[in-house]
């Protein structure tokens, strides 16, 4: 049958009974519409038997119509037909649910919305042939999303594939966003590294390989269930702090939570030890935290500033977005998220484990930034006045020094609260200044937070 040829049958399935209900026109046309002569659902079944393979679990199914069996049993409109589409997903649910692979090219599908249902009932397929039909887009893979094991998917032969010789990067990242797992795509393996499109930035020059590689790298990793090569991108001495938007009412998981060094609504220690203290990763603890982080999706378009710290240090700066997939599903089952991280990066050492597999540098220390939901109301705050502008944090400084000495002047508050404020906003001054006003606003800030002399007059 199809080109599955001569597989076994199916195991006799129970027949469907017919019920009679509504009268006139109506029952007509709900007949028409649903049901399909029982010997068309016979040799359905019969054709569906000769593609399963139940030793390989492989159900191979292209240009089905084609089975002898099926021969004389017009179905109009094929894999379009509502009726043909129930039936074949029933009988796949009754006898192919355990299967691995599916086939079906060379059907003329146009698209995939008909057969959807397929997803939940084979929750296990790795490898998956849409080839030689008639989809018109890449999203029409969102109706198959279900099927979160695949691994390998071909899709030659498609209105679709036009797009990826023209746009390779977002070819291969519609993919990506249904299938996560996919490590192949029409044939040709995918890097673990992520596909990138930088849109704007500064990287010095001679960088930009170390960089891209880098980075393509490392959210390749990130985005990959289990983290697992993610471990050799940290030493045993390496550094990462975590620090949320808490306004607007945002949500986010308690991971993220658990280790947030924000000072928004939170009271500044005198000391820098204490709780802000203890929530930043060293060494293992780092991977240990990543692999508690929900699955995530990591957009190519990418905002990206390097520059030259030492010989052997690189600072690097990323903006970008990433959607969050929920453990547990809801009403927003994938999230998006902005999110700016600052790494510290060092050469791999040439006999390591990391440059052996293709990092080129490692990480000293990481800042990570999550921001807002994209899909949550903001709730207004209100405030008393506007704050100053930011232009009074002046024009920007080489080092953290600087900055510090500069946020000091500005806000008044001593080195220790100063320094604070700013490594808990990524050392970001924008982000830093906003939270100084909604503290001292909310009357958060201790005596201690300032200076002898008391804050400056802003």
């Amino acid at each position: 049958g199809g080109g599955g040829g001569g597989g076994p049958s199916l195991p006799e399935a129970p027949k469907p009974t017919s019920k009679k209900k509504g009268k006139g026109k109506n029952k007509n046309k709900k007949a028409n519409f649903k049901a399909l002569p029982q010997a068309t659902l016979d040799a359905v079944e019969e054709a569906l038997g000769m593609c399963w393979n139940p030793d390989t679990l492989a159900l191979i199914m292209p240009n089905f119509f084609s089975a002898p069996c099926l021969m004389g049993h017009e179905v109009n409109d094929g894999w379009a037909n509502a009726a043909f589409c129930n039936a074949l997903v029933k009988k796949v649910e009754e006898h192919c649910g355990a299967a691995v692979t599916l086939d079906i090219s060379t059907n003329g599908i146009k698209s995939l919305a008909p057969i959807r249902r397929l997803a939940a009932a084979m929750p296990n397929i790795e490898q998956l042939s849409l080839a030689s039909n008639e989809l018109k887009s890449v999203a029409e893979l969102g109706h198959f999303k279900g099927m979160e094991q695949i691994r390998c998917i071909v899709l030659q032969g498609n209105s679709a594939l036009e797009r990826r010789e023209k746009e390779p990067i977002a070819y291969e990242k519609g993919v990506r966003k249904y299938f996560p797992k996919v490590a192949e795509i029409d044939g040709l393996e995918l890097s673990s590294a992520m596909p990138l499109n930088v849109v704007g930035g500064f990287v010095p020059a001679g960088l930009t390989e170390t960089i891209d590689a880098f980075i393509a790298k490392y959210f390749g990793c990130f985005d990959t269930p289990g983290r697992a090569e993610l471990c050799l991108a940290y030493g045993p001495h390496s550094v990462m702090s975590l620090t949320l938007n808490l306004s607007g009412g945002v949500s986010y998981p308690q991971c993220y939570k658990a280790i947030n060094r924000n000072l928004r609504n939170q009271k500044l220690q005198k000391k820098a030890a204490g709780p802000m203290a203890e929530r930043v990763c060293l060494g293992e603890e780092i991977i240990a935290t990543h692999r508690t982080f929900p699955e995530t999706v990591h957009s190519p378009d990418l905002l990206i500033d390097a520059w030259v710290m030492t010989d052997d240090l690189l600072g690097l700066n990323i903006t970008g977005t990433f959607e969050e997939k929920k453990p547990n599903g809801g009403k927003h089952a994938v999230i998006e998220r902005p999110f700016h991280r600052t790494f510290l990066l060092s050469p791999a050492n040439p006999d390591s484990e990391a440059a052996a597999n293709g990092w080129p540098v490692t990480v000293a220390n990481e800042q990570l930034h999550i921001g807002p939901l994209s899909n949550a109301p903001v709730k207004p705050v209100a405030t008393a006045a506007a704050p100053p502008s930011v232009a009074l944090l002046g024009p920007p400084v080489a080092d953290q020094d600087g900055l510090l000495l500069e946020f000091m002047r500005v806000t008044g508050m001593n080195e220790e609260f100063a320094a604070q404020c700013l490594g808990s906003n990524d050392w970001n001054p924008d982000l830093a200044l906003e939270d100084f006003h909604a503290l001292q606003a909310s009357g958060a800030l201790p005596p201690e937070a300032f200076s002898a002399s008391g804050a400056a007059e802003l």
